[in-house]
């Protein structure tokens, strides 16, 4: 069974968080490139980088399809917080 963009949401913000870019899966998440082989560029590319989360995260596009993948490239991006930013919220507790 496809997995369902709700269901692949969470393995993209896990991106996002570490990497704002989109890193090994940019080219769909950032550009619409949406096609099969995209996605499997996109898996070797995360293989290659060893990024755990990249290969989740692909691993499921490539399960989804073109329209799903669409889907997801129009969805809501997580709001960018750099980590420095980030951890001193952290520390002063506002996060």
């Amino acid at each position: 069974m496809k997995p369902t963009v709700p269901e692949v949401l969470p393995l993209m913000y896990a991106v996002y968080d570490r990497s704002p870019a989109g890193c090994c899966a940019h080219i769909i998440l950032d550009d619409d490139n949406i096609e099969d082989q995209h996605a499997e560029f996109c898996l070797q590319e995360a293989r290659d980088h060893e990024h755990l989360d990249c290969i989740a995260l692909c691993e499921a596009l490539i399960q989804m399809s073109p329209t799903q993948r669409h889907k997801l490239y129009n969805s809501p991006r997580p709001p960018f917080i750099p980590e420095m930013i980030r951890e001193s919220m952290r520390r002063s507790k506002t996060l």
